[in-house]
């Protein structure tokens, strides 16, 4: 009896020990990777957001109008392209916007000229299958009907970039002009709108009269009226000192 207990004793003790070699074997054998499968990083959710974010944030720059500045730095970079030996193609091709919205105004006459197309082709399938579309209404349209006109009547291309570049530079410092006078016009109309209101408030606070007469249908009239005049004093000034994009 005592034999068998010990026989069965060291039995369990020999399969114990080997689980215990299985187990660490398989602990310390590596895992197979699938090939040609990348592994994939644990998602994040702040970079989740920040992705979303700065997408939402392209997709409003990209509807916003291309401003002066950034045209003329375009302009500037294909003259770059232009002098450094390269066509005028292949500088549109490379010369790359800086700004959203600019890319995505330009984006079509890349891929117009990547499908074979010529310049001028190129520019009228941007403006939607009208070559009459780009008649310099925007500081892009500017652009596009310059590269066009001289792609089709040949001629020094980074000279006329330059008197490109050059004119809405001009356009743009006359835009910070416009938005420098407008402040101060901006901050006047401002006080004339709150100025009567805070005062009428003040009268009512402390003058038993004028909450007399502010309680009559005249007085009511009256306040009515001037409040009528003042939100479209407001509305016309803010019109005026409005700056044009």
């Amino acid at each position: 009896m005592t034999f068998a207990i010990s026989l069965l004793g060291a039995s369990l003790g020999s399969i114990s020990a080997a689980l215990v070699v299985v187990l660490l074997l398989l602990r310390v054998r590596p895992r197979p990777q699938r090939i040609g499968l990348p592994a994939q990083p644990a998602g994040n959710p702040l970079d989740l957001f920040e992705r979303l974010f700065k997408a939402a944030r392209g997709r409003r720059e990209a509807r916003q109008p291309v401003p002066a500045a950034a045209v003329a730095l375009w302009c500037d970079d294909l003259g770059r392209c232009l002098r450094s030996g390269s066509t005028l193609r292949d500088a549109l091709m490379v010369s790359i916007p800086s700004t959203n919205a600019l890319r995505a105004a330009s984006d079509p006459l890349r891929l117009a000229l990547d499908r074979g197309k010529s310049i001028p082709e190129a520019v009228a399938m941007a403006a939607g299958g009208s070559p009459d579309r780009h008649d310099g209404g925007t500081h892009a349209d500017l652009a596009f009907t310059m590269i066009a006109i001289s792609a089709r009547l040949g001629g020094s291309n980074a000279a006329a970039l330059d008197r490109v570049g050059a004119s809405l530079r001009l356009r743009a410092a006359d835009q910070q002009e416009r938005v420098a006078h407008g402040a101060q016009a901006r901050l006047s109309a401002h006080v004339l709108t709150v100025v009567p209101l805070a005062m009428l408030g003040m009268l009512m606070t402390t003058d038993a009269d004028v909450r007399a007469v502010v309680t009559t249908p005249i007085g009511v009239a009256c306040i009515g009226g001037g409040l009528l005049l003042n939100l479209t004093g407001w509305m016309w000034m803010r019109r005026v000192i409005e700056a044009r994009r």
